[in-house]
């Protein structure tokens, strides 16, 4: 309910992700993730289980540990993290398998402070409620320095592991090109993951293309699926209209009605504005029903198309 208030509040819809924008997108992006995933729910969960594991390798003894001492100290502080942090990563993972979700890994991240506090709620000393026959002092600070240490390990062990999860082509398909420049990882993996090392550096030069022209705030009507490079390169971001605002559904209806001056498109498979404005013709002489072609760019695993919005829908 909180969540659907906000984002009422942010986006003009509590359930911006049942949109028809968005649902075609996660159609595409669930096709495209079904290639690692697999295309049935079991071998989808396995995938998402894995992604659990890889991130923190030790999430499953921290959550059983957790209730086994609360469970003990009838202490029921453990449901906090669980209905927060693992309600989250639970829901990724139903809707991963269902076919629903596109299971990218920083889909599963929530599992790190769920294993965080989890572990912090075992190395809690126990409400004292009733008088105990207490433990010689000796043996107290061996249990405290043994429990203490096996968390330490654990949370160092979940480090290299997540750095190593991203470099592969099953489950590092968005991370690989970042961890890549990392000391050590002087190579890139192939395959499924379709972003190479220094892939977005193309995106400066069009940012300061738009830039350049001192459009007025919301002048660019683009889905930033594919541009979200160039938005985060462009000093000037408002110029452009994403999926995320208020008015990007209206806009995209009839650019020219809302003041929009150009349609940004790209090949992206996931590209929202494609369906809705789908290029017709070859190079210099493509055409979108609204407008004409200006140029295009390559940036980086994607080409883009900028057009001119020359006309309304409605005539």
């Amino acid at each position: 309910a909180c969540w659907a208030g906000s984002a009422w509040m942010i986006v003009g819809t509590a359930l911006s992700y049942l949109d028809a924008n968005t649902l075609q997108v996660n159609a595409a992006q669930s096709s495209i993730a079904s290639v690692v995933g697999g295309t049935t729910v079991l071998h989808r969960f396995g995938y998402f289980l894995g992604a659990l594991l890889l991130l923190e390798p030790f999430w499953s003894v921290a959550v059983v540990g957790a209730l086994a001492m609360a469970w003990r100290r009838h202490d029921p502080r453990v449901l906090a993290p669980l209905v927060t942090f693992g309600a989250v990563a639970g829901a990724q993972g139903v809707l991963f398998a269902a076919g629903s979700t596109f299971g990218w890994l920083r889909f599963a991240i929530t599992v790190v402070p769920l294993t965080v506090v989890c572990t912090g709620l075992m190395l809690q000393p126990a409400r004292r409620t009733e008088p105990r026959t207490p433990k010689p002092r000796t043996a107290r600070r061996m249990t405290s320095a043994v429990t203490v240490t096996a968390a330490i390990v654990a949370a160092l062990i979940a480090i290299p592991s997540a750095v190593s999860g991203m470099t592969t082509e099953r489950f590092g398909r968005e991370e690989a090109a970042s961890v890549h420049l990392l000391p050590g990882y002087g190579w890139a993996p192939t395959g499924a993951s379709y972003i190479r090392p220094h892939a977005f550096d193309g995106y400066a030069d069009i940012a300061r293309y738009f830039d350049q022209q001192h459009l007025r705030d919301g002048s660019v009507l683009t889905d930033d699926t594919s541009t979200f490079p160039l938005i985060l390169a462009s000093k000037r971001p408002r110029q452009f209209i994403i999926p995320s605002d208020y008015d990007f559904e209206r806009s995209v209806a009839d650019p020219a009605a809302f003041k929009v001056k150009y349609l940004l498109l790209s090949n992206g498979q996931t590209d929202a504005l494609r369906s809705s404005y789908p290029i017709s013709g070859v190079g210099r002489k493509s055409r979108i029903s609204v407008g004409t072609f200006v140029r295009s760019f390559d940036g980086g695993p994607f080409k883009l198309y900028l057009f001119r919005v020359t006309h309304s829908i409605t005539g």
